[in-house]
């Protein structure tokens, strides 16, 4: 079987390439969506567009139905796109 780590320290897998995304970067303690709509939508997509514009390849996962719409601006021709619930 597989060991479970004893930390939370993702930098391997930055070092890898994988970069993890949410739509919206900050929220208000115990209120799930309370900065939906201050502004990260236009910079978390503007992220999403460059990355598949300029490289090659991505898989980009897109959990969840909200995570789901931004599949929509990213061109699945030349990237892998990977859905859950």
């Amino acid at each position: 079987g597989l060991s479970s780590p004893n930390n939370g320290n993702l930098e391997r897998w930055a070092k890898q390439g994988v970069l993890l995304l949410n739509s919206i970067l900050t929220v208000q303690k115990n209120s799930p969506g309370s900065h939906q709509n201050k502004g990260w939508e236009i910079f978390t997509n503007k992220i999403i567009q460059s990355i598949s514009e300029n490289k090659k390849q991505v898989v980009f996962m897109l959990w969840g139905s909200y995570a789901q719409q931004k599949g929509l601006i990213i061109d699945a021709n030349k990237h892998k796109i990977l859905q859950a619930p």
